[in-house]
């Protein structure tokens, strides 16, 4: 079996990459930088539609998972990566006849459905979709072109991750941020963050990367939007004042208003009774577990 990645080199990319080579696949990965432990094919820019389908044509990969993605307040930018690439993959697909060989998951976010209100929590993937940042309205746009895309010869399911966390998680993260302070820290000191008390759904990366191998496995999820979520919340103070009695060190909290978000969701968990349908036996790895894994790679202890 061969499996195509883009994002290989993101957070998620990486553990995905760990869990598909344990699956026995001949992992490839397309993009502008080389991933490691796959075969790689280099892609100068993501308007270039040649390469993109020699990539395929050579490959005819059996699955194509689209990670690719950026976080960033410059609507081109984000247009290009996080819509457009999206497009010219599919397009590619159509071109090379892979349609029906080559099985799709597209992964979307969180930050599609935008504006909900507490009393409308857990997400539903059957709510409208509200989109206040750049990231989710590009992202959803990204959905609606493979929902465009999708008929019964084609298999495509759209992935929508709330807040994955685990080892390596980026610092621009609010847990990747806490934990870069802590670590910034030798024995005493303070730690600035935002609002705290914001709940939010948290889902261990590994297991992302299973539910993913298993969605793209299962026929009946084709043409289907899944929550990817624990469909739990936990306050961001639980999480911080974890990972500071852990690191044990004697750090105080201060709120800082300048890393106050303009616009900051008090509650964001999601249902995840779609998602359980289609892998009724799974099982989440506790959050407690995950945040000691993450820490166990993460964090320096004194």
């Amino acid at each position: 079996m061969k499996a195509l990645l883009t994002g290989a080199n993101g957070f998620l990319g990486k553990h995905l990459i760990n869990k598909l080579n344990s699956e026995g696949c001949e992992v490839y990965s397309l993009g502008r930088a080389e991933a490691k432990n796959t075969n790689f094919f280099h892609l100068e820019s993501l308007e270039d539609k040649k390469t993109i389908e020699r990539c395929l044509l050579d490959i005819k990969p059996n699955y194509l998972f689209h990670l690719a993605g950026i976080v960033s307040n410059d609507e081109d930018e984000s247009k290009k990566v996080n819509t457009n690439f999206a497009e010219k993959l599919l397009n590619a697909i159509d071109k090379c006849s892979l349609a029906n060989k080559t099985k799709v998951l597209m992964v979307g976010s969180a930050s599609e459905y935008g504006d909900i209100n507490c009393e409308d929590t857990p997400i539903k993937e059957s709510f409208e979709p509200k989109p206040f940042n750049v990231y989710g309205k590009t992202k959803l746009e990204q959905t609606r072109i493979g929902l465009d895309w999708k008929s019964n010869e084609k298999f495509i399911v759209f992935a929508r991750p709330f807040n994955i966390i685990g080892p390596g998680v980026p610092k621009f993260l609010a847990i990747g941020n806490f934990i870069n302070q802590i670590n910034s820290i030798e024995n005493e000191g303070e730690i600035f963050t935002g609002n705290l008390n914001s709940q939010r759904d948290y889902i261990d990366v590994d297991d992302v990367c299973s539910i993913f191998w298993g969605l793209i496995n299962c026929n009946e999820a084709n043409g289907e939007i899944i929550n990817i979520c624990s469909g739990k919340a936990k306050k961001v103070k639980e999480i911080l004042n974890f990972l500071i009695v852990y690191s044990n060190k004697n750090i105080r909290i201060r709120t800082d208003k300048r890393l106050m978000r303009k616009k900051d969701i008090p509650i964001h968990v999601g249902d995840n009774t779609k998602l359980r349908t289609f892998l009724k036996d799974f099982e989440f790895t506790p959050w407690s577990s995950t945040l000691s894994k993450l820490i166990d790679n993460n964090l320096k202890k004194i």
